[in-house]
C-alpha cells in the first residue's frame, strides 16, 4: 500500500469539508480506504477523534456553541 499524495489528501479535505459530502461519498469517489480517510481527517482535526458523539455535543454546549 503506497502512501497518500497531496493531491489525494487535498482532495479528501475539499470533499468532506468543503463540498460537504458523506464519509460514504468520499470513500466512492477517492476510491480509498476508510482507514486512509479517517487518517487523514484525523490530523486535520485530532481533538475530535478522541472524543464520542455525545462527548462533542457537550463540549459545544459549554462552549455556547450550537450544534
Amino acid at each position: 500500500m503506497q502512501p497518500l499524495n497531496r493531491q489525494e489528501t487535498d482532495l479528501i479535505l475539499d470533499l468532506y469539508y468543503n463540498q460537504k459530502k458523506t464519509f460514504r461519498d468520499v470513500q466512492k469517489i477517492t476510491r480509498k480506504s476508510p482507514r486512509d480517510i479517517r487518517n487523514v481527517l484525523n490530523k486535520v482535526e485530532p481533538e475530535r477523534s478522541s472524543l464520542s458523539p455525545s462527548s462533542q455535543a457537550y463540549t459545544m454546549f459549554i462552549e455556547n456553541k450550537t450544534p
